[in-house]
């Protein structure tokens, strides 16, 4: 049964225009029926109301869901096919109105599915994200960044730090912002250096990004130049945090721009980022447990991917759960880290890592990236191969100076069920691999993910399927 069904057909309409359809539609949100059962309910004859389910029926209104017999005859049960309907036909001068009213509905919606299916508070997310995943500290200054359509959550965040005793800074700018000055702005403009911003990184303590990328479809037919022009601009805004003390945390808050792009929809990425929230550290690390205990330092691993791709690799430090954020030590760099949490970081030596690394099929401005290999040699992207979207990807890896593999990560997050094609959310699913990619000073440059990946020791231990 879907959430909302919008009914703008004219003929549609009319076809639910009636008293009884209206009550029968109405009683049917709740529980299924047979026609005897509605005849009963609404005090009316059985062939009556009959015409109207068959009516109903034919105009996608209502299913029969099951069928039993019973003395002998055949009972067919019926149900509605959304728990909400809207009627929507913009007309006149102000058609247009139709679609930000369905939007409003949709987002209305939403929020009591959070609250009353989901079960999920996002006052609580904030204040769990604040105070036993971010640790934020009292006095400690934080930055959080978000879009339009994540005031509420933003605004809880904000709240959250000052109860914990910190200040906090909101910024809140959309993927349209972007577009408009990737597309409009003066040459000069949009590679002026970001004054303002450098100082405000100078400043913070912790930044919580929500929507941290902008959707990269905004880029799809803006030249190659402006798009450079805007990533050094970004680029240089961030070189302010590097040599100082503290922590970049990107939420994965998905937009309906992204929903819109996955198969998936946006009801269902919504859906699964609230349940990763709701997962306390506590269980996360439990997840994580048997990871801790089954790699050791020093111990050579492989990774064996799709169509026979295979990367060899040691293992630095002992495996580590990252489902925390605590405020760093002084003269530790500034780190990043990902919400929803729930993944266990095998740190690498980069120079023993060779192989193939094949990772899952993804879109990225825009474009599809189908069968991409990446070939490394002693740490280093050394040779890209794709199906589709081959230099796009190699232009990426330039742009970001995305080319020592720093770590590989295992998702423990028992709430995300199946891979969704967002990042954000899938890196942290069980059973998908994540390749960290660094630039030459070893910050994060870029991840890429597979879930089609099996891992095990060249000592011992053998083959382990990822759960």
């Amino acid at each position: 049964m879907e959430d909302f069904m919008v009914v703008d057909d004219p003929r549609r309409i009319r076809a639910m225009a009636d008293e009884k359809r209206i009550r029968l539609l109405d009683i049917r949100v709740k529980d299924q029926a047979t026609v005897g059962q509605l005849a009963s309910m609404l005090g009316e004859a059985h062939a009556k109301i009959y015409y109207h389910v068959k009516e109903l029926e034919r105009n996608g209104f209502i299913e029969m869901v099951r069928e039993s017999a019973r003395q002998g005859a055949a009972e067919k049960f019926y149900r509605t096919r959304a728990r909400t309907f809207l009627l929507g036909l913009g007309l006149g001068m102000h058609g247009s109105v139709e679609a930000i009213a369905r939007q409003a509905a949709e987002d209305d919606l939403l929020k009591w599915r959070r609250q009353n299916v989901l079960g999920v508070d996002f006052r609580q997310v904030a204040r769990a994200v604040v105070q036993d995943t971010l640790m934020i500290e009292p006095e400690e200054k934080v930055l959080v960044e978000g879009g339009p359509h994540q005031q509420e959550f933003l605004e809880a965040l904000v709240f959250e730090v000052w109860n914990a005793g910190a200040d906090a800074v909101l910024e809140v700018r959309g993927d349209d912002l972007v577009t408009r000055g990737l597309a409009e702005l003066k040459e000069e403009a949009l590679g002026r250096e970001p004054l303002l911003r450098k100082g405000l990184y100078n400043l913070i303590d912790c930044r919580i990004a929500l929507d941290p990328f902008p959707d990269e479809s905004v880029f799809e037919n803006i030249s190659e130049e402006r798009i450079g022009a805007w990533r050094r601009r970004e680029r240089q805004a961030v070189e302010a945090l590097q040599g100082r003390t503290g922590r970049t945390v990107w939420i994965g808050f998905p937009t309906p721009a992204q929903g819109a792009r996955l198969s998936t929809g946006y009801a269902q990425l919504y859906d699964m980022f609230w349940k990763a929230m709701a997962v306390s550290p506590e269980r996360l690390e439990g997840e994580a447990g048997p990871y801790l205990s089954r790699f050791r330092p020093g111990e050579e691993l492989t990774v064996r991917g799709r169509d026979g791709a295979e990367v060899k690799f040691t293992l630095d430090e002992s495996p580590r759960v990252v489902t925390r954020f605590p405020r760093g030590s002084r003269g530790e760099s500034w780190r990043v880290g990902f919400l929803p949490a729930g993944e266990v970081r095998l740190p690498v030596r980069p120079a023993s890592v060779y192989g193939i690394f094949a990772p899952d099929d993804f879109v990225y401005a825009g474009h599809p990236v189908k069968g991409l290999r990446l070939g490394i040699e002693a740490g280093r992207i050394a040779a890209v191969e794709a199906s589709e979207g081959k230099e796009l990807i190699k232009k990426v890896i330039e742009s970001k100076d995305a080319s020592s593999c720093l770590a590989f990560s295992i998702g423990v997050n028992p709430a995300l069920n199946q891979v969704l094609g967002y990042e954000l959310l899938d890196m942290v699913a069980p059973g998908t691999l994540t390749l960290t990619l660094a630039d030459p000073n070893g910050h994060l440059a870029w991840r890429l993910w597979t879930s089609q990946a099996r891992m095990g020791s060249g000592l011992s231990h053998g083959d382990v399927d990822l759960p």
